[in-house]
């Protein structure tokens, strides 16, 4: 969500806010309380959009990494023994298809990984009598087969978050001009509340005003370390309590969480092993990027 969307936004809720404090008086005009419910539908499914269009994609080709390690490490665990097997009973073509590095492996595509994992896999299947003499387990080549399809089923999901991310772009542009008509029909018929309700009418065209939107979309960012030592916290969980939006901390013990609407917020840290936070009232700006940083204190 770029600035003047979000700015946008912050109008259409303060827009529902008013409304939905005076849903007696807008009930007397059908066709107002039908455009009413349409912005209202749309704010809710441009915050979804928005949520998903944010996530960071970071953290799912970190675990990716993660994963393909583990599997490198878990298929050498197979493969050097079966090599060794190989050697021993001069089975060139058996020592050829598991002769493998740990950097052969992880150089490999996604596509190509999984699939050659199996080869090694099933090879050592074959001769697992035979390997139980170099330290091949049936437990062993089960973790193994395990991890090929972890790996496999995990394997698409960066791609799928990109596409998503894309679709989800183009859903927001549509829901915005959604929008703009409900408000448009609205405009239209607001003096109809003029004479029985002034008041309630100023209030209305005094929110209906973009305020200028700063270039920075609005954010709340810092730092989770150990109280003790000052060190780092990784994986600890940063909640805005109204907006149930959490981040986690990466390795340096930083998160970011965006977009939001400004306003006042009770912001909760959570980590295993550290007693909890919670920091109330705190304020969000437009167009700023917030920080708080928190010490955690060790249970």
């Amino acid at each position: 969500m770029n600035a003047l969307q979000e700015a946008t936004l912050n109008m259409q809720r303060a827009v529902e806010q008013h409304l939905d404090a005076n849903t007696t008086t807008i009930s007397t005009v059908p066709a107002f309380q039908t455009a009413y419910t349409a912005l209202k539908a749309h704010n809710g499914e441009i915050t979804s959009a928005a949520g998903i269009q944010e996530t960071p994609r970071t953290g799912i080709a970190r675990d990716k990494r993660t994963s393909k390690r583990d599997l490198c490490d878990t298929t050498l665990r197979i493969s050097k023994p079966t090599r060794a097997f190989a050697a021993a009973t001069g089975n060139d073509t058996l020592r050829a298809e598991v002769d493998y590095a740990f950097s052969d492996l992880n150089r490999l595509r996604d596509d190509q990984i999984a699939p050659r994992c199996q080869i090694i896999h099933d090879r050592a299947l074959e001769n697992r009598a035979a390997l139980a003499d170099y330290g091949i387990t049936n437990e062993m080549l089960a973790d193994l087969q395990t991890k090929i399809n972890s790996y496999a089923a995990e394997s698409p999901k960066p791609r799928t978050a990109r596409a998503a991310r894309a679709v989800k772009t183009a859903n927001l542009t549509e829901l915005f001009r959604e929008s703009k008509k409900a408000l448009k029909q609205m405009d239209d018929l607001i003096d109809l509340f003029a004479t029985a309700n002034a008041e309630f009418v100023n209030t209305y065209k005094t929110l209906r005003r973009i305020d200028k939107p700063s270039s920075t979309t609005t954010r709340l960012k810092g730092k989770i370390t150990n109280k003790s030592n000052g060190s780092p916290i990784n994986n600890a969980e940063i909640t805005i309590v109204e907006l149930t939006k959490t981040a986690a901390t990466n390795s340096l013990g930083n998160y970011s969480i965006k977009p939001i609407a400004p306003g006042k917020y009770t912001i909760r840290v959570v980590k295993a092993g550290f007693t909890d936070v919670e920091i109330f009232d705190f304020d969000v700006k437009l167009g700023d990027i917030t920080t708080l940083n928190v010490e955690l204190t060790g249970k």
